[in-house]
């Protein structure tokens, strides 16, 4: 999973998502309110971000059962925190 950093979206990854897509099945979402995401007025802080990644790999048939490793620079490295814990929940089933 590539995050973007603000006032970044997805697409920054573009020149790395054919290389790494050889080898591992690639997720690369705009961030809440960001790009191509529903625009926000509220939630744009790193909890509900790392809420909104965790709920993508619910989602996302391909990752389920399946390490995900995750990539991220500027608001999302903030967010990681959040996010770890938001996926040990996910991936525990709690």
């Amino acid at each position: 999973m590539l995050l973007h950093g603000w006032p970044q979206t997805g697409w920054c990854w573009r020149r790395v998502v054919d290389d790494l897509a050889r080898d591992h099945t690639v997720v690369v979402p705009d961030l809440h309110g960001y790009g191509a995401s529903d625009k926000a007025r509220t939630g744009m802080d790193k909890r509900t971000m790392a809420a909104d990644v965790a709920a993508l790999c619910d989602d996302q048939d391909q990752v389920r059962g399946r390490a995900i490793e995750g990539c991220g620079h500027f608001v999302p490295e903030e967010a990681a925190g959040e996010l770890t814990g938001e996926l040990r929940t996910f991936l525990s089933g709690a």
